[in-house]
């Protein structure tokens, strides 16, 4: 089972020094209406899925005698992604359910994360940077809803914790005045939730934890029913549900303004300057590669 299709976004960050730091807040939303694809529940097409994540981050810069400026920081982010597979699709016969008639409900995931990286600037020829950017992120917790009650019956709202996990990100980007463009990657992986008892009296529910593609075990996916007599029973949990379900990897090329303002002075070493405070908006089209 998975979701794929495109989505589009942006990332917003605000950028201000004092005694020596940098203070940085980001904000970056995603959407798309994606593809879902299951061998035993059907497919569902434009299912919307979002992604809200505000961070804010501190660090410091070392100028060195090379030319080159390491940055590291580290902060706390918020990650927020909602999927809503509501409505029915037609799917694979079973004994448990003859119609073949699955019907989805709506995934809430939170994830509270500290960031820690470093971020590096190399002076290239006429004024350009080479920025390369690696970051590990400290997962401290997670929640899962699935709103079983969207299929009415006997199911009711699921909330699983998660406390186990980790996720790093990285980027190879090349900035210019206030813009830069590059790719970069974002991966998570978190271990199994705790256990929720399934309303219908199934066995306990579990948010599985996230493996890489064609790993994920099936015995650890509750095939969630509908009550008896139902002619519909619920989606098993998408597969790829963004990154909630297994480690998220997404290449990206997008040009958007840079933190800092770089200059090259007559040595040719990079100086870097960071304004008491700047802003900048990154615009991107994002298209997941396994989703």
């Amino acid at each position: 089972m998975k979701l794929i299709g495109l989505r589009a976004g942006g990332l917003g960050s605000f950028t201000f020094t004092q005694a020596g730091l940098f203070f940085r807040t980001d904000v970056r939303l995603s959407y798309g209406g994606l593809k879902y694809q299951s061998e035993g529940s059907g497919t569902k097409d434009r299912v919307p899925d979002a992604i809200f994540e505000p961070r804010f981050v501190v660090g410091k810069d070392f100028p060195s005698d090379n030319g080159m400026v390491f940055s590291p920081y580290a902060g706390l982010g918020f990650r927020t992604l909602y999927n809503d597979l509501r409505g029915n699709t037609t799917g694979r016969s079973t004994p448990a359910n003859p119609s073949g008639l699955y019907a989805g409900y709506r995934r809430y995931s939170y994830y509270l994360y500290a960031p820690v990286g470093l971020s590096t600037r190399v002076g290239l020829d006429d004024r350009w940077v080479l920025a390369p950017i690696v970051e590990y992120d400290f997962f401290l917790r997670g929640t899962q809803i699935s709103t079983l009650s969207d299929v009415g019956g006997c199911n009711r709202d699921i909330t699983n914790t998660q406390k186990r996990g980790y996720g790093y990100r990285a980027a190879f980007m090349v900035e210019k005045s206030r813009w830069a463009f590059g790719p970069w990657m974002h991966r998570w992986s978190i271990e199994d939730s705790d256990l929720q008892p399934d309303a219908c009296g199934g066995r306990p529910l579990l948010e599985p934890r996230k493996l890489d593609a064609g790993d994920r075990l099936r015995d650890q996916i509750p095939v969630l029913r509908s009550p008896k007599g139902a002619q519909s029973a619920p989606h098993s949990p998408p597969r790829t549900f963004s990154a909630q379900n297994r480690p998220d990897t997404v290449f990206e090329s997008v040009i958007f303004p840079s933190r800092t303002q770089v200059s090259a002075v007559a040595s040719g070493k990079v100086k870097t300057s960071r304004n008491s405070s700047s802003s900048s908006f990154e615009p991107s089209c994002l298209r997941p590669l396994a989703r």
